[in-house]
């Protein structure tokens, strides 16, 4: 597999590109040639680094029957997806960034934190992401060669940063959430409040009188988060008003990205 680090930065610029485009590529392509697919498994959906530790792991498998080269990097926003990785500021340092991983094997990728004691909040986490970005192996020389499209697949997961002034574990976050319908401006909104030093992901979250009733969805930010000690509002999908003894039913994703479900009476106005 003759890739250079140099070709993976120039897929990792280039990787994330409107699916339409990929769909166009891949309807034309499948007149007459193959598709290499994504072939890895990410170990968990988020990645937490202690404080206490200045380290963690991922890890991560390829489930695929060819070998693959993989590059990692950490950046700051999705704002930076598409920022070339050089130009990327981050305290952190991936220990093997650009590795090949052969069929059905796996390897634990440790990142170290090497920032200063001040340089983040020492009172609650902060949120990274890290990109995964693997370049499919070529089949061969000859004409299934020249007629093969090749995918660069990048996927991002979060990657938190928990200080040592916090506890290790997020466990119990759930029972400290808040929920209450409130008036902004000319409409109203739930608000969703975290009072915890966690960011806290939502898989479901939505308003009933009770299980298997109507359920009236909420929809928050893109990423179904509020931020440590900070609240978001959400709205209502259908813009229905919800009645008085209503519940919030919700689920969040733990540290190990199982869902954690939790219910909470409406506070009304």
């Amino acid at each position: 597999m003759k890739i250079s680090p140099y070709s993976l930065i120039f897929w990792g610029r280039r990787a994330n590109c409107w699916l339409g485009v990929f769909s166009a590529i891949i309807l034309v392509s499948l007149l007459s040639s193959s598709v290499a697919c994504a072939g890895i498994a990410i170990g968990l959906t988020r990645v937490i680094v202690t404080g206490d530790d200045r380290s963690g792991s991922v890890q991560i498998l390829n489930k695929g029957t060819r070998p693959i080269l993989l590059q990692l990097w950490i950046d700051n926003h999705i704002s930076e997806m598409d920022k070339p990785i050089e130009e990327i500021k981050v305290p952190f340092v991936v220990d093997t960034p650009v590795f090949r991983l052969d069929p059905m094997t796996n390897k634990s990728v440790r990142i170290y934190y090497t920032g200063n004691i001040n340089q983040l909040p020492s009172d609650r986490e902060s949120m990274f992401w890290l990109n995964v970005l693997e370049v499919p192996a070529k089949t061969g020389l000859g004409q299934a060669q020249q007629n093969e499209v090749q995918i660069a697949f990048r996927s991002r997961i979060k990657l938190f940063y928990r200080p040592a002034g916090i506890a290790a574990s997020s466990l119990g976050v759930v029972d400290h959430l808040s929920f209450k319908w409130v008036s902004k401006g000319n409409r109203y909104v739930l608000q969703v409040t975290n009072p915890t030093p966690f960011n806290v992901t939502f898989q479901t979250l939505y308003i009933a009188e009770g299980k298997n009733t109507t359920e009236l969805a909420v929809r928050l930010n893109n990423d179904d988060m509020v931020g440590p000690k900070d609240s978001i509002d959400g709205v209502l999908v259908d813009y229905k008003v919800p009645t008085k003894n209503m519940i919030v039913y919700f689920s969040i994703i733990d540290d190990f990205g199982a869902p954690i479900e939790g219910h909470q009476v409406l506070e009304l106005p």
